[in-house]
């Protein structure tokens, strides 16, 4: 969605000298030409004033002649009001009282109708069984030094305020069971979006599962960090990833329906071998992924890159002969 214009007409508007790009929907006026870029065999340059898509490599597909990315529609995230009378503002720490669980005090807090904004300033404990639901009036969550830990959950329900944001601490489980629209921003923990509203998360050190068809979800800068095994995990919805990084081994993107759009994707991997492993194992779903890249301290990458099932027909494609980090300008089965 770039604009480039008021170039000098002896020069491209981008010079590419090697490696990965992905354009889309970029507009350029007032330069000699839209791109330089090293010549790749079955790769055409656009000429137009608008390129609506290009990749510099020649794309991949398992199933018929490369198509383009999927191009799913993102939205802005939607930002609630910051809360300015302070009476609406409280610690969770206030609640607090002889006899009761971090989860009653947490509970409490969250019921209380004279609120809007709470902070989180102390480490409390869920146990496992024990949900906390966000509802009522509160907009906002707000970690200032605190955290969830222990294997119960924080459950994003339905309530009056249209849009709910969780931002700056960390959770054991979080389940987003609503109709209305969460926003997540710099946080740590699992997702569960089994909601039908839409979730949005940016700065997050996450593992994602979507369980619902009507579910939408929209990620900019998903970190998995270290964890071993299904990063992302897609039973149905749509699901749009903008900058993916990711470490450890197992499968990282498991997807059963649904579709699903990746943006950019680093895999930073130490040496242990990943040949019993996908990196992606598609069933079903429709799928883009643009501009994925692997490296290693050693030869650890991922020779198995994505396995897509359609129908009950399996096909896979691999990076065997290929040299070690071999990437993925474009892949679409659609």
């Amino acid at each position: 969605n770039a604009t480039l214009s008021g170039g000098d007409p002896h020069v491209p508007a981008i010079t590419h000298r090697g490696g990965l790009l992905f354009l889309r929907h970029v507009q350029w006026a007032g330069y000699g030409s839209a791109l330089v870029t090293p010549p790749m065999a079955g790769v055409v340059l656009p000429t137009g004033a608008t390129i609506t898509e290009f990749t510099a490599q020649p794309a991949m597909s398992l199933y018929g002649t490369p198509s383009k990315s999927l191009d799913l529609p993102s939205k802005e995230i939607p930002e609630p009001a910051w809360e300015g009378d302070a009476q609406r503002w409280a610690s969770v720490e206030n609640y607090r009282s002889a006899g009761l669980t971090d989860a009653q005090v947490l509970q409490a807090a969250i019921d209380d109708p004279r609120h809007t904004t709470l902070c989180l300033p102390k480490r409390m404990r869920l146990n496992r069984g024990e949900e906390v639901v966000v509802r009522g009036s509160i907009e906002r969550l707000l970690g200032t030094g605190g955290s969830l830990v222990g294997e119960g959950a924080l459950v994003i329900a339905d309530a009056q305020p249209p849009v709910v944001k969780l931002e700056r601490f960390g959770w054991g489980n979080l389940i987003h069971r609503a109709r209305r629209t969460a926003v997540l921003e710099a946080v740590i923990g699992h997702i569960n979006h089994m909601g039908s509203g839409d979730l949005f998360l940016s700065d997050g050190c996450v593992t994602v599962e979507v369980n619902n068809p009507a579910a939408h979800l929209w990620m900019w800068q998903f970190n998995a960090e270290g964890h071993n095994d299904d990063d992302l995990v897609v039973n149905g919805g749509t699901v749009r990833v903008f900058g993916w990084k990711t470490e450890a081994w197992g499968t990282k993107l498991t997807a059963t329906a649904g579709t699903v759009e990746i943006l950019g994707f680093e895999g930073y991997w130490g040496p242990l071998d990943k040949s019993p492993w996908l990196l992606c194992d598609i069933r079903d779903t429709a799928c883009s992924i643009a501009g994925a890249f692997q490296t290693s301290f050693t030869n650890g990458c991922y020779r198995r890159l994505v396995r897509d099932a359609r129908a009950g027909e399996v096909r896979e494609l691999s990076a065997e002969g290929q040299p070690a980090g071999f990437h993925i300008p474009l892949y679409s089965n659609r």
